[in-house]
């Protein structure tokens, strides 16, 4: 079809707005390319009540603070940053999750460099009150939510930011997937070496 298909992301094909299939992927025949300039992909919703885990393999040289995948239901959201500390500064070469439903809440990764032009994966788990994120296959941050309820079901899109459709991501994306359940430490070192 039209739309740039991964093979692991359980919801089917997304649609692009812009952005472009790629033949430089991590694994398969292809990816998607983002130029940062208001091109995105669209997911189909992914109901994400609890817990859950969401995964991809990104690939950028930029320095801009950018949205790799975010949802947006009009009051909950969570969003997977680049080059940001999830405050909302400039963090060039780091990642952050966000999540936002009876509170907003963050963890950015300790790791630097990740603008490398080098294929890295990233993981972002919600496990009950604690939100974790893993960069290549190992946990590199942990923040505590209390209060925190669900990010809801709203549309998920790679490569902008949720509902305000800022942050646009320069670089290539692969491989994603979500789960509604927290994926342990082990599963997500698997998926990774994979």
């Amino acid at each position: 079809g039209s739309g740039l298909e991964d093979s692991t992301f359980a919801s089917g094909p997304g649609t692009p707005n812009g952005a472009k299939p790629s033949p430089l992927s991590v694994a398969g025949a292809g990816c998607a390319s983002f130029d940062g300039d208001a091109d995105w992909i669209t997911l189909p919703s992914v109901n994400l009540p609890g817990d859950f885990t969401f995964y991809l393999w990104f690939n950028t040289l930029s320095i801009s603070r950018s949205a790799l995948a975010s949802s947006d239901d009009g009051a909950q959201y969570f969003t997977l940053e680049m080059n940001g500390d999830g405050t909302g500064a400039t963090a060039p070469g780091r990642v952050a999750f966000l999540v936002n439903g009876g509170g907003t809440f963050y963890v950015a990764g300790n790791r630097r460099g990740l603008n490398d032009g080098r294929w890295h994966n990233l993981a972002a788990v919600r496990n009950g009150s604690q939100i974790h994120i893993y960069i290549d296959g190992e946990r590199d941050g942990t923040a505590n939510v209390p209060g925190f309820t669900t990010v809801g079901s709203g549309g998920v899109y790679l490569g902008r930011e949720g509902g305000t459709k800022t942050n646009y991501f320069n670089g290539l994306i692969d491989e994603v997937a979500a789960w509604t359940r927290a994926l342990s430490d082990a599963e997500i070192g698997n998926n990774c070496s994979a």
